[in-house]
């Protein structure tokens, strides 16, 4: 059996409260302040809901993500976590799913029932959740329908939560990876599970109180949850995540490490990228003695960025493999010696793996396995998508794999048919199922295509019924209508009938290799615009998934729903390719309309 209060002590009585737990945008938290929040909020909900056992949260801030997040844990109880982006109707689609009775969110959900108490923050809130968002301000609560979480978490009664414990097969929370109206898929991870992987953190990376570790990521992120909120408690050192990231953010980004004396830094590939890609004057940005090294998760981290990164910057990166499933993490490559190879994920640290082939293979790629204390329990009452993965205590990861000769695990390619664009996953068949619901479209399929700036781009294959012509723009706009800003494809392919087998099923090779010819006959035949301004408009609506004819020289990111930062880095891609240029971290920046777009184009192309 396990103790919640003892295993998470410093949120329920530090034994030193005046360590710092978390810097933020709006301010810095003790250990002391976490524990008395925890009070704080607990009392509330004996109080209020004493008899529910599940609470739904979607919050973007991280102070008050963790409050909620640990008052459940420290009462043995389950916390489900959804992305803070999702829409209001995915929202009530997951509360309708779960049956949870209090939810705990940035935004009111219109048309729940009565018996749901819906408890925000209580002003208007900065969306900093998803690593490619923009910050845009939510609805204010109405009030009067519930007190606000920042007055009950300044100025409420306290109460400790009632002594318990559990058995370590018990759920802590459930991570949800869809923020769309679509069936959700929630990952349940048990107290067992998360403490195991807590400690292998440790013991590995050498976590202990007076680290600071910069965390960006987005709250809904494995990375982000666990190497930002639960990690830092578990270790006594210091969260810092003073704002979210953004294009805009980099150079905060930079001033950072020396502003609040970093010792680690958790980041994913396209970060790194972005980073790399602007780090024009910031070269020196990691040249403190106090920062140790970079820690990269979440997807591939090609050696050209790792090695390129390492040089521009002189500090040691590492990386590290594992999923939501995995709690997070599971391989790791580096700090130490004999688990570190540039080009690999590492070796397995407290969990084993196993490489299964085709039968009559007996060498060479086959999909990994992993087993180990860390995995998933299941996913949320969805047996049959557990059944799907799980065989024997094995998790099948869906990632091709390979060991060389020195035991090192190699990333070769991926079976399962998952998008990873800019460290998000991106479900194809949640994709599709999404496009599937427009009524020009007869049948569709989503796939990945490598991108040197976002790791893969997410492409949907599109067969019109008869007699429609809706434009790429109309599709795509309509497409924001059932998925997150994240999911939203790049671009939309048109081809005639899917290829199928003789079952009925898609053949996906086959569709890529068409969408690919589709792709290169259009490079050949490039388009006859030759003014500035239209090239500038015609590359900004496929950036934005926007009409052409909807755009202006005014146009900005406060009247674009598509300009976020996943569209501007496209823009800026998009235009750096297309005139054959290059932006320098000032001018990306700078780019704050499509106006001011089209006249550094045109500077540059002076220069």
């Amino acid at each position: 059996m396990l103790n919640p209060q003892l295993l998470f002590k410093r949120a329920f009585q530090p034994d030193s409260p005046d360590d710092l737990y978390l810097i933020t945008g709006s301010g810095q938290y003790t250990y002391g302040d976490l524990a008395l929040a925890c009070r704080r909020f607990n009392a509330w909900l004996v109080a209020n809901h004493s008899s529910d056992n599940e609470i739904l949260i979607a919050l973007s801030d991280p102070w008050h993500q963790a409050v909620v997040i640990y008052t459940q844990l420290l009462s043995g109880k389950p916390v489900l976590i959804a992305d803070a982006g999702t829409t209001p109707a995915g929202l009530k689609s997951l509360i309708e799913k779960t049956g949870v009775k209090v939810v705990v969110s940035d935004q009111t959900v219109p048309g729940v029932s009565a018996e749901v108490r819906v408890l925000t923050p209580g002003s208007a809130v900065k969306k900093t959740g998803s690593l490619l968002s923009k910050f845009i301000k939510t609805t204010a609560p109405d009030s009067a329908a519930e007190p606000s979480l920042v007055s009950i978490l300044s100025s409420g009664d306290a109460l400790n939560p009632a002594p318990v414990t559990v058995p370590s097969e018990t759920l802590a929370y459930v991570l949800f990876t869809s923020g769309t109206t679509s069936e959700p898929k929630g990952v349940m991870i048990s107290y067992g599970a998360l403490i195991a992987h807590l400690e292998t953190f440790r013991n590995v990376y050498g976590y202990k109180p007076g680290d600071r570790m910069l965390n960006i990521l987005p709250g809904h992120h494995a990375d982000g949850l666990i190497q930002g909120l639960f990690l830092n408690a578990w270790c006594g050192s210091a969260w810092v995540r003073p704002f979210g990231f953004s294009i805009q953010t980099i150079p905060d980004l930079f001033q950072a490490f020396k502003r609040y004396r970093i010792t680690h830094f958790v980041t994913v590939p396209t970060m790194l990228m972005f980073m790399q890609k602007m780090s024009e004057g910031f070269t020196d940005s990691l040249n403190s003695p106090d920062f140790r090294y970079s820690l990269s998760s979440a997807s591939k981290l090609e050696v050209s960025l790792w090695e390129s990164f390492v040089s521009t910057f002189g500090k040691p990166l590492y990386n590290m493999y594992g999923l939501t499933e995995s709690v997070t993490g599971g391989i790791f490559c580096g700090p130490s010696a004999d688990i570190m190879k540039i080009g690999t994920i590492g070796k397995p640290v407290d969990c084993e793996i196993r490489i299964d082939r085709e039968p009559g293979q007996d060498s060479g790629p086959g999909e990994l396995f992993l087993r180990g204390p860390n995995l998933l329990t299941g996913y949320y009452r969805n047996p049959a998508a557990t059944s799907e993965v799980m065989a024997d205590g094995w998790f099948k990861t869906g990632d091709l794999a390979m060991v060389d000769e020195d035991g090192f695990v190699h990333i070769t390619g991926r079976k399962k048919n998952l998008i990873i664009r800019g460290g998000v996953n991106v479900y194809a068949e949640e994709v599709t199922a999404a496009i599937n619901r427009n009524q020009a479209v007869l049948e569709c399929l989503a796939v990945g295509f490598p991108d040197d700036t976002w790791g893969e781009r997410v492409l949907v294959a599109v067969h019109l019924k008869e007699g429609q012509h809706p434009s790429e723009q109309d599709i795509l706009q309509a497409s924001r209508e059932f998925l997150a800003p994240e999911h939203v494809p790049d671009q939309i392919v048109f081809l005639g009938d899917l290829p199928k087998g003789p079952a009925g099923k898609v053949k996906i090779n086959e569709v890529r290799e068409l969408i690919q010819k589709k792709i290169s006959e259009g490079a050949s035949h490039p388009s006859n615009a030759t003014d500035t301004h239209d090239r500038v408009f015609r590359i900004a609506a496929k950036a934005f998934s926007s009409p052409v004819q909807s755009l202006t020289e005014q146009t900005n990111a406060a009247s674009t729903r598509g300009w976020d930062s996943l569209g501007h880095m496209n823009l800026v891609t998009g235009l750096e390719k297309e005139f054959g240029i290059r932006f320098s971290t000032r001018d990306v920046i700078s780019i704050d309309s499509l106006g001011t777009a089209i006249r550094m184009v045109n500077e540059r192309r002076k220069n």
